[in-house]
């Protein structure tokens, strides 16, 4: 599909960019919310998605009959591991920077996300970036 229409594509990156954009705001501005006591609200949301993604993969589970097999294995299993391990400590990291780095600054930061990856992916996992996936 994005393929077929090159406008999907920057669709779909600008609403990734406002989407994290507006989420390091809100974010920051839950922090704010308990003045002198921002790690507890901010602690409360990051741990809020553990019982989400519980039940959603619950709901999978119950519905749908589960997984495919090949989903099950620790070998497939043990990358979504280390990039949730990878993703807990980013959220921990930031949530102990939230009340010291301004919105904006977070926010940009946030985004040099993107060019990192592509550069770490290309150095350190010899990936190959075509013009259409930068």
């Amino acid at each position: 599909m994005a393929d077929s229409c090159p406008c999907v594509v920057t669709i779909y990156s600008i609403m990734t960019v406002t989407t994290a954009a507006a989420q390091s705001l809100s974010f920051k501005s839950a922090g704010y919310a308990l003045a002198p006591f921002p790690y507890f609200i901010l602690l409360t949301v990051s741990a809020a998605f553990v019982p989400i993604f519980f039940a959603l993969v619950w709901y999978i589970e119950l519905t749908a009959g589960g997984f495919v097999r090949e989903v099950n294995t620790w070998e497939f299993r043990k990358h979504f591991f280390v990039i949730g391990l990878l993703n807990a400590l980013n959220g921990l990291l930031t949530l102990f920077a939230n009340p010291h780095v301004g919105g904006v600054v977070q926010s940009a930061l946030s985004q040099a996300a993107i060019p990192l990856t592509l550069t770490l992916s290309v150095s350190c996992l010899g990936a190959r970036i075509s013009r259409s996936m930068a």
